[in-house]
């Protein structure tokens, strides 16, 4: 009996000790998967705060470029190869004398004051070549206004597409200007030509007389003269000859 009661009384205690052990290994596990836990929402704290930086660092540029857009004195104008415009800015909008929800909604296809400017074959080459284009023209817009357009086209793919962009800027101011500088220049030009044949023909006028003067004085000078007089006559006709030569230059 007492050889039983031993027995069981082992038993007991090594189920008492694999129940500790179970529980130990539970404990230390359930702390690992604690630690791992735990860091695990570090790393994803620490990446959503690299994603909200990032996230800011990218909207405060989007903000700028925008800025800078809408900033800019020249009309910045985005088109699809097929012809649909996708964005203006202000600028584009003010040159051309529209609204920018228009010029949006516009495709450049379509558009008969581009083809008669020069403007729809030089985009459609730029598209399809990569060409680069700077030309100007005088233009009455799609609203109207009429202006003298200087635009560049450049190509850039972008997800796979090509657009165009297109620089706009109204040259009127400078191209009338210039037209005021060249009537200016004509005007000079025809006056220093009438200039010149005024005298060419008063040299012709005055050469005449004074060769007939300068003849008088040299026979003049072949009379009895007395010393002043001869000395008169010949500072006479000194001064003609002189005279006659400032009209031949």
């Amino acid at each position: 009996l007492t050889r039983w009661r031993r027995v069981a009384w082992l038993l007991g205690l090594g189920t008492a000790a694999a129940v500790i052990a179970i529980l130990a290994l539970s404990a230390a596990l359930a702390a690992r998967l604690r630690r791992e836990w735990e860091a695990a929402r570090r790393q994803q704290a620490e990446l959503e705060e690299l994603v909200a930086a990032r996230t800011a660092a990218l909207q405060e540029l989007l903000e700028l470029n925008t800025a800078i857009l809408e900033a800019s004195p020249l009309g910045i104008g985005v088109y699809r190869r097929d012809g649909q415009c996708l964005s203006v800015n202000a600028s584009f909008a003010s040159i051309v004398g529209g609204d920018r929800e228009a010029l949006q909604r516009q495709n450049f296809n379509n558009l008969e004051s581009w083809r008669v400017c020069g403007l729809l074959p030089e985009i459609l080459e730029t598209l399809d070549s990569g060409r680069p284009f700077h030309s100007e023209a005088r233009v009455v817009s799609t609203f109207g206004k009429p202006i003298w357009l200087e635009w560049r086209l450049v190509r850039f793919v972008r997800g796979g597409v090509v657009h165009a962009l297109l620089l706009i800027d109204d040259a009127t101011v400078r191209k009338q200007a210039e037209d005021e500088l060249r009537q200016a220049k004509h005007q000079a030009e025809a006056a220093s030509r009438a200039k010149s044949a005024f005298l060419a023909n008063m040299s012709h006028e005055l050469r005449t007389p004074l060769g007939g003067v300068a003849g008088m004085l040299e026979l003049l000078l072949t009379t009895a003269l007395d010393g002043e007089q001869h000395e008169y006559v010949a500072a006479a006709l000194k001064s003609t000859r002189r005279l006659s030569e400032l009209l031949s230059d």
